[in-house]
């Protein structure tokens, strides 16, 4: 696979993220799971002046966005990950279980990929690690 191919993924996280983010921010923290029959994705992120993290979920109890218009826009989050993750199997590549997208409002970001079973640990067990290992609060 192309590192335009690649970058042009990584560009349409970016935006996707930045469409259902209502007020300025600073940085996101997204994570995403896949393994067998599993796959989820969240994100946190910092708005502008403030050290506290607001869970995607959270946005549209906190903001007047319309529901419907945003869990349009959670699926198409979701449909470019899971394209990412299609096009790493295609090239026989070894396939993550969990990855993590970190943006800056700066349009800098980060990938990290992980490898290990997750099958073993809950979901909320897998979230506190992640939220510990980025320092999200």
């Amino acid at each position: 696979m192309g590192i335009e191919v690649m970058e042009t993924i990584y560009q349409k996280i970016a935006d996707r993220i930045q469409r259902m983010i209502p007020e300025k921010w600073s940085s996101v923290y997204l994570y995403a799971e896949k393994w067998a029959g599993y796959d989820t994705v969240y994100f946190y992120y910092y708005p502008e002046n403030d050290n506290k993290a607001l869970l995607h979920y959270e946005i549209t109890e906190q903001f007047q966005v319309d529901s419907t218009e945003f869990e349009h826009l959670e699926d198409e989050l979701r449909d470019t990950i899971m394209l990412l993750y299609e096009k790493q199997m295609r090239l026989e590549a070894e396939l993550w279980t969990g990855m993590t997208f970190i943006l800056k409002s700066t349009g800098e970001f980060r990938i990290e990929y992980g490898y290990q079973d997750l099958s073993l640990l809950g979901p909320v067990e897998k979230r506190r690690l992640w939220k510990e290992k980025h320092s999200i609060n």
